[in-house]
């Protein structure tokens, strides 16, 4: 009956990940975009009910997986000069105070998220939200350099298309002054054991993912939220989800050792992750923990935070050991709803990238490769430009890779291409990109989707039970209950 009851609801799990994904895909302007746009709104005005808004907060599916669709828009910096008039010398920061990579990529997301950065070269028509955030991190510099003339400015980066490289009309990236605080006049500047096996090792992978972001974090911790953060309290309504607790508005009103105290927390959480006995618990608390930092207060979130939330929720879900019939049907069943989520993941990413022409063309994935977020391995020089065929075939490749992931469920052969090619791609992005951590949690989830499920087996028997039959693909039924799997090495 539990089965039956936890099936239904996975099933709505899905079908609500169906609907966020729907609500929020960009059709482009057609007459079916017309015709299509009252039931849209329809829909989009159920995903905003409180119990359909607060449980996709929940479970991590309400930002949906367009990422980079349906094309690379444009990409922002900022600099920031600290004057000292007594040596006559200038200290020039990228970021305000931030030491770590994973801060830096949240705070990139951060200059990304303001859409009044968008009123290029028209400063007074920023909107007051793009306004007051670079005020407030004016004002935390100011703070730690009280006695110094600060000066700080939001560049917009315009990354050459693949026509203009082609043509010589654009050979480099244009860094365009876009918002000065102080204002004045910019200067012109260029530049398993079982078929449940996958699931059984995903909260273990998780938590060391997290663990190491958070490792990451932990130096700017003081700088992303409490009293001292960069970004000041008058702003924060504008961040908050409306959904669930947020941990932010503690943590000003708190000591700021309360911050290193919840990380330390979220640290052990992930830790426990490992230990069977302890899932459960933990993966329920850092459940909380996370929405907290990342899905209530939308500051420093991005893709991988949502990814994580949804793969905590199912490892809550299925965090025991099957140790009767009952249980293994149960984490079976996980295991394909597991896929399921990934195959819908891929496709909404694939399909909003499909809408609109630069995929195709190879713009999107050109500009992606020069986006300049910090510590990627691999600098793709601009002259790489000059070769659009390449661009144009990778490109389609993605976009068709991602709206074919569904096709990993029609046999062993499509399975091993798509699952492989997929965590070929997320490689590339870690290398070019610099996004690790969404990177590393796409691949793990990958493997415990695609790989682990279907490893060769062998089967012994145990207390002298007959030994029982297990076919080819470790998918199929188990006959016997009495019978345990290792892999074959």
């Amino acid at each position: 009956m539990l089965q039956r009851i936890g099936s239904i609801g996975l099933v709505l799990h899905l079908g609500l990940v169906f609907l966020h994904n729907i609500c929020n895909i960009q059709l482009p302007s057609t007459k079916l975009k017309s015709a299509l746009d009252p039931i849209t709104h329809a829909m989009q005005k159920l995903c905003s009910t409180p119990g359909f808004r607060h449980y996709g907060q929940l479970a991590g599916i309400h930002g949906c997986y367009g990422f980079y669709s349906p094309q690379v828009g444009s990409v922002y910096s900022s600099r920031i000069e600290v004057h000292c008039a007594r040596t006559a010398s200038v200290l020039r920061l990228s970021y305000p105070g931030l030491r770590s990579t994973a801060s830096k990529i949240r705070y990139c997301t951060l200059l990304e998220a303001l859409e009044g950065w968008r009123a290029e070269g028209d400063q007074p028509q920023a909107p007051a939200l793009a306004r007051a955030t670079a005020k407030s991190l004016y004002n935390h510099v100011q703070r730690q350099y009280p006695d110094r003339e600060i000066r700080l400015r939001i560049y917009s980066i315009r990354i050459p298309s693949l026509n203009e490289l082609r043509s010589k009309k654009q050979t480099n990236k244009m860094i365009i002054p876009i918002y000065e605080h102080p204002t004045q006049q910019p200067p012109p500047y260029t530049a398993a054991r079982t078929f449940g096996d996958g699931l059984q090792l995903l909260p273990r992978g998780i938590g060391l993912l997290l663990w190491i972001e958070m490792l990451q974090l932990w130096p700017d911790l003081s700088l992303l939220y409490g009293p001292h953060s960069v970004y000041d309290t008058e702003l924060l309504p504008y961040w908050h989800s409306g959904s669930g607790w947020n941990w932010e508005e503690l943590f000003r009103r708190a000591h700021p050792l309360w911050i290193h105290l919840t990380a330390t927390l979220y640290s052990v959480c992930c830790i426990c992750l490992v230990f069977d006995r302890w899932i459960p618990y933990s993966s329920l608390l850092l459940l909380i923990i996370h929405h907290g930092l990342f899905m209530a207060d939308l500051r420093w979130a991005y893709g991988a935070d949502y990814l994580a939330q949804t793969g905590l929720l199912f490892s809550l879900l299925f965090s025991y050991h099957p140790r009767t019939d009952s249980r293994h049907k149960w984490l079976r069943k996980g295991v394909y709803f597991w896929q399921a989520q990934l195959v819908l993941v891929y496709f909404f990413g694939g399909l909003g990238k499909a809408m609109g022409p630069t995929w195709w063309n190879g713009e999107a994935i050109w500009k992606a490769v020069q986006q300049p977020f910090p510590g990627n391995l691999l600098d793709i020089p601009l002259y790489w430009g000059s070769w659009p065929m390449c661009w144009t075939i990778i490109g389609i490749a993605v976009v068709l890779l991602e709206l074919g992931y569904v096709l990993a469920w029609n046999g062993k052969t499509f399975r091993n291409l798509i699952y492989l090619a997929t965590i070929a791609m997320h490689a590339g992005i870690a290398l070019t990109i610099g996004l690790y951590h969404f990177s590393a949690l796409m691949i793990w989830y990958n493997l415990c989707a695609w790989y682990y499920p279907y490893r060769t087996q062998t089967s012994y028997p145990i207390h002298n039970a007959p030994l029982g039959h297990v076919a080819p693909d470790a998918a199929s039924t188990v006959k016997k209950a009495s019978i345990q799997y290792k892999e074959r090495r």
